[in-house]
């Protein structure tokens, strides 16, 4: 899978969790969006075949970057994730808005959540999409 894909999938999965429990923050751990929990003996976080792992990387990176453009807001991190993470009010505002991509009345967020508890991946990388070009191009991130 490409890291833009990987990406957008650990971004619905990130943004539909903190929809569903705002306004109470939560714990996101990179091992456990990116399915790779095994250490090394260099501390790394590995794959199933020993190395190091490629989409624990992404995972981190993704919410490293979801912080950063202000969508989210932690207390603290930790090499494997952040705690206390909850949506920031550009966050929320944009889940809750319902792009003219999207053609439905349910906001963004409603249907990020649904279409991940579904399992339609890519449905929530095209909802996820839309809700970071909305975000860039009302000057939000």
């Amino acid at each position: 899978m490409k890291n833009i894909e990987l990406f957008d999938d650990y971004t619905g999965a990130i943004l539909a969790l903190l929809y569903q429990s705002f306004p109470v923050p939560t714990a996101l751990d990179a091992r456990k969006l990116s399915g790779h929990g095994e250490i090394d003996e260099f501390g790394r976080i590995v794959d199933d075949m020993g190395r190091p792992s490629r989409s624990f990387e992404i995972a981190i990176s993704t919410l490293g970057w979801l912080e950063s453009a202000g969508f989210i807001s932690s207390r603290q991190k930790n090499q494997y994730g952040h705690v206390q993470v909850t949506l920031t009010a550009q966050g929320l505002q944009l889940l809750n808005a319902v792009p003219d991509a999207l053609k439905s009345k349910e906001p963004s967020g409603e249907k990020l959540v649904r279409f991940i508890r579904e399992g339609s991946l890519g449905l929530a990388r095209e909802t996820v999409k839309a809700v970071i070009a909305a975000g860039v191009s009302a000057g939000l991130s």
